[in-house]
């Protein structure tokens, strides 16, 4: 009788707990009675709808970074289109500022016809002339703050820009006739001359080489941009074959001709696809 007793009461909890559980799960499903039943029929429609609210925060996380990368490459794609139009509108600048100091120079240049002209055509000359030339400064006064608006602002994007824009910086400065050479190459980056896996050295390069160019023709310089275009020569990943063609028309001493030689070969040994260009210079030296 004693043990009747006790599997009654074990039933009894049983029955009990069924039916808790029953109710919690009742009071936790929605009210379409269709509805309920199916999901009771069906344990994966009901581990969804018990933790919906936990799926439904990791639809929200998971969708949130999905939005947050997609604004991230938006934001970058913008960015280098941006970057684009700037140099882009740099280069026409350039372009439009050489075209104005070339006409200003023809302008300058122009000489008053006075011969067989009355003092009222030989006035009338020289205004038109001045008047030229005043146009044509204005233009290049506002070009010139154009390009440095342009220059600073691709400053400000990611690489390669900043090298580009230092690049175009110092090409400009030389159309300004800046003669302050030590200015213009602290503004480039020579330790990564050579570096042909580094796309940004062909941006140090080139202005370089326009450098050493216009140092030889100084006399103060000729020394300094003879070494900068053996540098260039020697090491360099894009502009050496232009280098060692500049030296081999520079080389004055026995000396200077027999270290020339030198990195000729040394060039043509690195690439022999330059050996038809560079072959006759060997001659030369």
């Amino acid at each position: 009788m004693q043990t009747a007793g006790i599997e009654n009461t074990e039933e009894a909890k049983d029955k009990y707990k069924k039916s808790q559980k029953n109710n919690d799960i009742d009071f936790d499903l929605p009210k379409n009675e269709k509805i309920r039943e199916t999901l009771k029929e069906d344990p994966l429609l009901m581990f969804f709808w018990k933790n919906r609210n936990l799926i439904l925060w990791l639809l929200i996380i998971v969708l949130g970074s999905l939005y947050a990368k997609k604004r991230f490459n938006d934001y970058y794609l913008s960015g280098l289109k941006d970057a684009t139009a700037t140099l882009t509108d740099l280069q026409q600048k350039i372009t439009e500022y050489s075209g104005e100091l070339e006409a200003l120079k023809n302008v300058s240049a122009r000489e008053i016809k006075e011969e067989g002209e009355t003092n009222e055509a030989i006035a009338e000359q020289k205004a038109k002339q001045e008047e030229e030339q005043v146009s044509l400064s204005k233009n290049i006064e506002d070009i010139s703050v154009a390009i440095k608006n342009k220059l600073s602002a691709l400053k400000t994007y990611k690489s390669p820009y900043p090298k580009l824009a230092s690049s175009y910086e110092v090409l400009f400065l030389l159309k300004q006739n800046q003669t302050d050479y030590k200015e213009l190459l602290a503004k480039i980056d020579k330790s990564i001359i050579g570096d042909a896996s580094i796309e940004n050295s062909l941006f140090s390069e080139l202005p370089l080489l326009q450098i050493a160019n216009m140092l030889l023709d100084t006399d103060a310089g000729k020394q300094e941009g003879f070494d900068l275009l053996k540098e260039l020569a020697s090491r360099g990943a894009w502009v050496n074959t232009a280098a060692s063609l500049v030296l081999s028309s520079a080389a004055k001493t026995p000396e200077e001709r027999l270290s020339i030689k030198q990195i000729i070969q040394d060039i043509i040994a690195k690439e022999p696809s330059q050996t038809d260009l560079l072959a006759s210079e060997l001659d030369k030296l």
